[in-house]
């Protein structure tokens, strides 16, 4: 199965913290390869401004933060 990945494009630079620009864009680009006779199965939009892997890092925070507590303690 084939991805298209569109980060940084200039297109999107200029409102790439804007959800809905970022929707309706890929909703263009949908259109065009079905247009062109290929299959879009589905559409991943990230929450703008938040980075991916934002809330694993979060979870190991607050681990490393419980930890460091237990160990004061001890």
């Amino acid at each position: 199965m084939a991805r298209l990945w569109i980060s940084t494009s200039p297109i999107v630079a200029e409102h790439k913290f804007d959800e809905n620009h970022i929707r309706v864009l890929a909703d263009q680009v949908q259109a065009k390869f079905e247009k062109s006779g290929r299959s879009v199965s589905a559409i991943n939009i990230l929450k703008p401004g938040v980075y991916p892997g934002d809330s694993a890092v979060q979870a190991f925070i607050l681990l490393l933060t419980v930890m460091g507590i237990f160990a004061l303690l001890l």
